[in-house]
């Protein structure tokens, strides 16, 4: 994983945009994944190597708006 700026993430051949949160493929931009998908992607791509429970996620995710979010949710 390698990060071009404060804001791009690059792993293998995708690219995340976390100011956008927009995720692109070899270039080509990855439609129909949704923000709250992308944002759980970057806190495992900040997370790397480091074992995340689903309560973490669900915090740094959904934060104060998270009631009815369950463990599922982030699977």
């Amino acid at each position: 994983m390698k990060t071009d700026s404060l804001h791009i993430v690059r792993f293998a051949d995708f690219r995340l945009d976390r100011s956008s949160f927009a995720l692109y493929y070899k270039d080509e931009l990855v439609d129909g994944v949704g923000k709250k998908a992308l944002q759980v992607l970057a806190v495992l791509l900040e997370t790397a190597n480091e074992l995340v429970s689903h309560q973490e996620v669900i915090d740094r995710v959904w934060g104060d708006g998270a009631f009815g979010v369950r463990p599922d949710h982030v699977n």
